[in-house]
């Protein structure tokens, strides 16, 4: 059965002759048994311009034909590719805004904060943080900053409690005169001039004039390096005159740039002192003391005290420990006075008391200063 009419629907795009052709044509293929929509064949050369879409209405007994340009057809793809270039671009600005958003608000205050808790880490107590951004933000910089002044506040207080614990005793050590030395050198001073020897008494009385003149003064709690050097081998004179017998000094001479560097007092002969009481054994013949120094890196002088013996490596061991925990035994209460005391007066783990044992045999103690 064939439609009563066939109508066709043209875009504004066709041309009259188009539209000419296609009204002088018959064409085939038209369908009444369904009323869904199908694709009509065109002749040529509509074929090559023209999609046909047909579609029968039962109802009015029409068949419709919906003609469609292809190079419409062909502007499609154009369309969605020109669609989707301008989302991408869109979505690659929302991203980048929101990836800087992100980092503003959330990565660079982290940041902020971990360079801070290192510069914490490293020491520099006190640093503060400013609040710039959002209000949960500015709450913990302000914390961080009440943390970073108390610890400040802690650190200062500590370090001024030790400096007066340190100077007390100091001042202890410096006020302290051992009866026994006393005695004694007052006895070899009456056996020189009751055996007419004139020469070492007056020696001897020089070496212990000087040595109680440095250990009464106490004008100041910084000397020269030579004034600390000389009070060393004063103590070390008296000592070696009193055991002639016992050890022999080798003493180098302390180099004349050196001389005037500030240190602290008493970082020496209290050293000197252990070596006599605690390392030279009475009776050993060929004992000795030696005294010398040497440079290390750029910055520092290092004063070198060592002697013959036979130390132990659980006896170094033991020195090491005290030294390492600011133990106050009763052995190493001298040592650990200015182990600690240089270490506050430079400000420097580098310096300080170093222990090993000697290649004399005994023990080798090395004070790290600045120069």
């Amino acid at each position: 059965m064939v439609a009563d009419a066939t109508f066709f629907l043209y875009s504004n795009e066709m041309s009259p002759e188009d539209i000419t052709v296609i009204e002088g044509n018959s064409f085939s293929g038209l369908r009444t048994d369904t009323d869904n929509a199908y694709f009509l064949h065109l002749p040529e050369p509509l074929c090559d311009r023209y999609l046909a879409v047909a579609c029968y209405s039962s109802q009015l007994q029409s068949t419709f034909v919906q003609l469609i340009p292809l190079e419409n057809l062909r502007e499609i793809p154009n369309h969605f590719r020109n669609f989707i270039l301008i989302f991408s671009f869109l979505f690659l600005l929302v991203s980048g805004a929101f990836a800087f958003f992100t980092y503003r608000l959330v990565k660079k205050p982290v940041n902020d904060f971990m360079e801070k808790f290192r510069q914490l880490g490293d020491g520099n107590f006190g640093i503060s943080m400013v609040p710039v951004y959002s209000y949960e933000y500015n709450e913990l910089v302000e914390n961080f900053n009440k943390m970073s002044y108390r610890l400040e506040h802690l650190v200062r207080e500590n370090y001024e409690q030790t400096i007066h614990i340190q100077a007390a005793e100091l001042k202890q050590l410096q006020a302290q005169i051992n009866p026994h030395f006393l005695y004694n050198s007052f006895i070899f001073i009456e056996n020189m001039i009751s055996t007419g020897d004139y020469v070492t008494a007056e020696k001897f009385l020089y070496h212990l004039s000087k040595y109680y003149e440095y250990l009464t003064r106490s004008s100041s709690d910084t000397v020269s390096l030579k004034e600390e050097y000389s009070h060393m081998i004063n103590y070390l004179s008296i000592q070696n005159m009193r055991f002639e017998d016992i050890f022999d000094l080798e003493i180098e001479a302390l180099p004349e740039k050196y001389q005037t560097i500030p240190v602290p007092r008493l970082i020496l002969q209290p050293l000197a002192e252990n070596i006599v009481k605690h390392g030279l054994i009475p009776g050993k013949e060929e004992a000795v003391i030696r005294i010398f120094t040497t440079l290390r890196a750029q910055n520092y002088l290092c004063i070198t005290i060592e002697n013959t013996g036979n130390i132990t490596a659980e006896e170094l061991c033991h020195i090491q420990e005290i030294l390492s925990e600011n133990s106050q035994h009763t052995a190493g209460i001298g040592m650990n006075n200015i182990h600690t005391r240089l270490k506050l007066y430079y400000h420097d783990d580098s310096c300080g008391l170093e222990t090993t044992a000697s290649s004399l045999g005994g023990l080798c103690v090395t004070v790290v200063i600045r120069r």
